[in-house]
C-alpha cells in the first residue's frame, strides 16, 4: 500500500542478489516418503484424519484412566465439539473412517496414516507438546491378494506381520518376531 500510495515509478529498479539454497527433502521426509511407497505398493489406501478429535471418541476406546493418552489438549475456541482436543493417538479418527467405510459398503479395507500426535508434557500447557509422527495400520474384511479361482480369504495375522515387518526392514531397523516361552 506504502509503495501504491508513494509511487512504483518513484521506486528504483534493481536485481535480486544473495545466495540460493539447494532445497529438497530432509532425511525425515524422505523416509515417511518410502513408508508411503512401500504401503501402497503392498495394496493400502492412505488415509488423512484431522489433529482435532472429540473427547468421546477417545474416550470409546476405554483406556484405563490413568491411560496417558488420556492427558490431552484442550482447544480453547473449537469449531465443533467433535473437533474439540488434540489427538493422542490415531485412532479415533481411524475408527471412524472404518466404520464409515463398513456403512458405505465398503468392508474390506487395507489402510494406513502417517500423522502427528501430540503429547503434552504437563497440562495446562507451559511448553509446546511434543509432536510425534505416528504410522497406524488396519487391515478389516478379506485380502486383496488372491489368485486367479481362489476364494476370498479374511486378513490374518501373518499378513499384518508381513506388512510390519518389511516396514521395519525399510527402516532398517533390527527386530525379532517371536513367541514368549511362559
Amino acid at each position: 500500500e506504502i509503495a501504491r500510495l508513494y509511487g512504483y515509478d518513484q521506486i528504483p529498479s534493481s536485481l535480486l542478489t544473495g545466495r540460493t539454497m539447494r532445497g529438497g527433502p530432509g532425511r525425515e521426509d524422505r523416509i515417511l516418503s518410502a513408508l508411503r511407497d512401500w504401503l501402497v505398493s503392498c495394496g493400502f489406501y492412505e488415509t488423512i484424519n484431522y489433529s482435532f478429535i472429540s473427547r468421546t471418541s477417545l474416550e470409546n476406546l476405554r483406556l484405563h484412566e490413568d491411560d496417558p493418552l488420556l492427558k490431552v489438549i484442550q482447544l480453547r475456541n473449537p469449531l465443533t465439539v467433535e473437533q474439540s482436543i488434540m489427538r493422542t493417538t490415531l485412532w479415533p479418527g481411524f475408527l471412524d473412517g472404518i466404520a464409515r467405510n463398513v456403512k458405505h459398503g465398503n468392508s474390506d479395507q487395507a489402510i494406513f496414516e502417517l500423522g502427528a500426535v501430540f503429547l503434552p508434557e504437563e497440562l495446562p500447557l507451559e511448553q509446546q507438546p511434543r509432536e510425534r509422527i505416528t504410522l497406524g495400520i488396519a487391515m478389516v474384511g478379506h485380502s486383496f491378494n488372491q489368485a486367479w479361482g481362489e476364494t476370498k480369504r479374511l486378513w490374518d495375522f501373518f499378513d499384518l506381520k508381513g506388512v510390519v515387518e518389511g516396514c521395519l526392514q525399510l527402516l532398517g531397523s533390527s527386530w525379532e518376531i517371536g513367541a514368549s516361552q511362559h
